[in-house]
């Protein structure tokens, strides 16, 4: 619970913090139930000599909860009186090609996981839960390497910046991000490449990498599927031994791959729950074969939730040799209709809408990105 309940905006917790909460010793203190000193040993190999990675990494943390955006910015905060560290050091760290950010967060947390002792799932309890969604980074400079326009679907414009795919975890108390990455988008304009004019394009930024370096795979990373990266980073969270009862996602995400890389994991039962808006695919439906939009025009009148306040239908479907429920529901009865998809088959309305709501963890984790930055 909060001390002060009159905060409005997450960057406003950092006035309830007294200096000494924030300093890098406090934080290195409360690190410890990380055993982050041993987990800096692992990555001990990202810095080779000078000051300990564990040092320059805990002085890195501190940072967003002084509300400091950059290292320039931290040698104007009286932070600085602490640090003899000179701001050159931060910057090789952070551009060291040898630094696996990915692996770094895993680390994190997998020790998260230990903690709390794998104790989240209690019989009749929140579920376990894979999120993944993306959302739009700005940036201001049109040379940055591989920046390029992105389309912002609540601004409902492009916007320069890259896209930062995020995938978390929720464990029935708690969100914790597991992965990360960054991607572009190139645009159907060949006139104006990612969006750029071509004497933007050519003036960008280019950065040579050895290849098999971690920095050369982000590089790369940047121009792929978002839906295939996606996919990968549910298939790592399932390798490092996360229990996961749900995956949910948007209708970006919601598709034939996502749902066989869910049905295919073997020593757990997953099950995917989505945002679906694809017109033209073709479910298999009573013997017939038909869109959702014309699945539910056969279902007649809606039901009503007087709990959740919505109308809603469902249908039970085959698709690719897979079992499937549409869920169709809409506020008021002119409202719009919404298809949610999911392939637990036995699962009803309410409990269903219930899950999904989880994934707003993840947009909880969006905002107060914004507003630390």
């Amino acid at each position: 619970m909060l001390p002060n309940k009159g905060i409005n905006k997450i960057s406003e917790l950092k006035t309830s913090f007294t200096h000494s909460w924030v300093e890098p010793d406090f934080i290195k203190s409360s690190l410890k139930s990380f055993t982050f000193s041993s987990l800096c040993k692992a990555l001990g190999p990202f810095k080779l000599r000078g000051y300990s990675f564990e040092n320059i990494f805990t002085m890195l943390l501190s940072l967003p909860f002084l509300g400091i955006e950059t290292v320039n910015s931290m040698y104007n905060h009286y932070l600085i009186e602490l640090a003899t560290i000179k701001k050159d050091v931060f910057y090789r760290m952070k551009n060291n090609p040898g630094t696996c950010w990915r692996v770094i967060l895993w680390l994190f947390a997998c020790k998260f996981r230990n903690v709390i002792n794998d104790k989240s799932k209690q019989d009749g309890g929140s579920p376990r839960c894979f999120i993944v969604d993306d959302s739009t980074l700005p940036k201001s400079g049109r040379l940055i390497e591989k920046v390029s326009y992105v389309w912002d679907h609540v601004l409902r414009r492009s916007i320069l910046g890259f896209k930062l795919l995020v995938a978390g975890y929720w464990d029935g108390t708690s969100f914790i991000p597991l992965d990360f990455s960054l991607h572009r988008e190139k645009g159907k304009n060949k006139e104006r490449p990612y969006g750029l004019k071509k004497k933007y394009y050519k003036k960008q930024h280019r950065t040579r990498r050895e290849k098999g370096s971690h920095s050369y795979d982000r590089s790369k990373e940047v121009d792929n599927s978002k839906i295939e990266t996606a996919i990968n980073m549910f298939r790592r969270t399932i390798s490092q031994g996360f229990k996961v009862d749900y995956a949910l996602m948007d209708s970006w995400f919601t598709c034939e791959a996502f749902i066989d890389a869910v049905k295919r994991v073997k020593n757990q039962t997953v099950h995917l729950i989505g945002m679906y808006s694809t017109p033209k695919t073709l479910f298999n439906y009573r013997t017939r074969q038909l869109t959702h939009s014309q699945i539910r025009n056969t279902l007649g009148k809606p039901k009503r939730c007087r709990k959740l306040h919505l109308h809603y239908q469902e249908a039970s479907v085959e698709y690719k040799g897979y079992s499937l429920k549409l869920f169709y529901s809409k506020q008021g009865a002119n409202g719009k209709w919404h298809v949610i998809l999911t392939t637990d088959t036995d699962i009803s309305f309410i409990k269903m809408i219930e899950i999904y709501q989880i994934r707003w963890t993840l947009e909880v984790f969006f905002y107060a990105k914004l507003m630390i930055m």
